[in-house]
């Protein structure tokens, strides 16, 4: 959000640079544009101090769960309901399934992120095919030749629009 505002702040005051020079502006634009700018390096840090929270407290749960898996494992063990080889099997195939989870949930965040840029992208126009109103693009002389020799083309895999691949 704090970006958002400062964004907006900057791009307002080039749209109307005009009127901010008329008006000798220059010096309130400037100071609340350096406020903007310390609020959304402010809320950067502050977004940096949640994440190593995160982090660490992340790290420490899942430490913790490994060592509990373990522990119980090897006490399974010594009571004979494990083997050791059932044991290395067991904690990999989990080991598997967070990898997998936690990948699954990388890559929904990452659609997400895409999503906005994908429809802003496609909202303009730019996946779509030339309109009729443009001008034709000029032809090459009547004498100019082209030869195409083992020419193909395709779309990256499962993408037909380079734009918002889809």
């Amino acid at each position: 959000m704090a970006l958002a505002r400062q964004q907006s702040n900057f791009l307002e005051t080039v749209r109307g640079v005009q009127s901010v020079k008329l008006f000798n502006r220059q010096q309130q634009r400037a100071a609340a544009y350096q406020n903007l700018l310390v609020d959304q390096f402010n809320a950067g840090v502050r977004v940096q101090r949640l994440q190593m929270l995160y982090r660490a407290l992340n790290g420490t749960l899942f430490g913790a769960e490994n060592v509990t898996v373990i522990w119980l494992g090897a006490l399974s063990v010594l009571d004979g309901g494990f083997s050791v080889g059932m044991l290395f099997a067991f904690v990999s195939y989990k080991l598997q399934f967070i990898a997998r989870i936690n990948a699954l949930g990388r890559e929904e965040r990452r659609v997400q992120d895409a999503g906005p840029a994908r429809r802003a992208g496609c909202g303009r126009g730019a996946c779509r095919a030339p309109s009729a109103t443009r001008r034709p693009p000029s032809r090459p002389p009547a004498d100019a030749a082209i030869e195409l020799r083992g020419v193909s083309f395709r779309f990256a895999e499962h993408r037909s629009c380079r734009c918002c691949r889809t």
